[in-house]
């Protein structure tokens, strides 16, 4: 699986050799190589980043809760993580980092983005509806306050339901999922891989179900977080890099393909057929920020007393960034 496989080691990838623009500053970049950064990947690939005489350094780590003190310590540079409990606790501590842009929504015609599966078993007439996970025994993956327990959250209240309504099966191993998916053991599971590879080898067992759009249509989870270093010098600094890796988003979604990064991919769990025909829609391609999605998951994560209950939206975003850049 790609969380086992692809994770394990830390990579370093530069930009190409080939630049058409002399490179006068080097960015370290931390990320996860999922299938929605490809646009980060094509924009090094495509030399867009040396265009605007920028090296960039792509350093790949598992989780936010190690990137968020490397970006406020100056150890890198920017980030590439959804919003979290870490990322708002930082801030709220003075911490020099802040949103510059978003990245990814849960589109409404691209389920697959992060979308719910049922065992075969428990829904033999299809997974079609939310308010059929009601009885059914589930995995809540995810450490507490992440993105999965808030989409499951959500989701159970666009379905008029409660945790009280399902059976939640305890689960220390959030690479297990898709094993007792297949197994049978459970009966519904919120990958915490988006597009999970590991689901493959039990496509005859699982039935796909709603997606995250379906509670949260349209919710911004992923962004570009600056660090002590882009924050403490001047916007003109951190513009090119949004113009670079915004330029490579709009082709992306367009159709181009960064190819060496999916030659990784399909070597690290990925089917090469399927990956090139998974959906590309969901990308914010001018790097907006809806400030009432961030405060909607601050005041989910506050009452869970995981995040200071007084702070605002605005408080975790610095757009100067984007006015500069001219994206839109």
């Amino acid at each position: 699986m790609i969380t086992r496989r692809l994770l394990l080691g830390t990579s370093l990838l530069t930009a190409s050799g080939c630049a058409r623009k002399r490179v006068t500053t080097t960015v370290r970049v931390v990320a996860i190589p999922y299938f929605n950064m490809s646009a980060l990947y094509l924009a090094e690939e495509s030399g867009y980043f040396a265009e605007e005489g920028i090296g960039v350094q792509i350093q790949e780590m598992p989780r936010s809760t190690t990137a968020i003190p490397l970006l406020s310590g100056g150890g890198a540079d920017v980030a590439f993580f959804g919003i979290s409990p870490t990322l708002i606790n930082a801030i709220a501590r003075g911490a020099r980092v802040r949103i510059a842009a978003s990245r990814y929504c849960y589109a409404p015609d691209c389920p697959e983005v992060k979308r719910f599966y049922g065992s075969r078993t428990a829904f033999p007439g299809g997974f079609t509806d939310l308010r059929q996970v009601k009885g059914k025994r589930v995995i809540l993956a995810g450490t507490p306050g992440s993105m999965g327990e808030f989409v499951w959250d959500n989701a159970l209240s666009s379905a008029g339901l409660h945790r009280a309504d399902v059976t939640v099966v305890p689960l220390q191993d959030a690479d297990g999922t898709a094993v007792l998916l297949g197994a049978g053991k459970v009966d519904v599971i919120l990958p915490t891989v988006d597009n999970d590879p590991g689901l493959t080898a039990f496509r005859d067992r699982i039935v796909p179900g709603p997606g995250a759009s379906s509670a949260l249509p349209n919710f911004q989870f992923s962004y570009i977080i600056f660090g002590k270093r882009f924050l403490d010098d001047s916007p003109e600094q951190g513009a090119p890099f949004l113009r670079a890796y915004f330029r490579a988003a709009r082709e992306f979604a367009a159709g181009k393909t960064p190819d060496k990064f999916f030659d990784r991919l399909s070597k690290n769990g990925f089917d090469a057929n399927a990956l090139h025909s998974l959906c590309r829609g969901g990308a914010v391609l001018d790097g907006h920020i809806q400030l009432v999605d961030l405060q909607r998951f601050i005041d989910w994560a506050a009452p869970r007393k995981l995040v200071p209950g007084a702070l605002r939206a605005e408080q975790l975003v610095d757009q100067q960034f984007l006015r500069k850049a001219r994206l839109s």
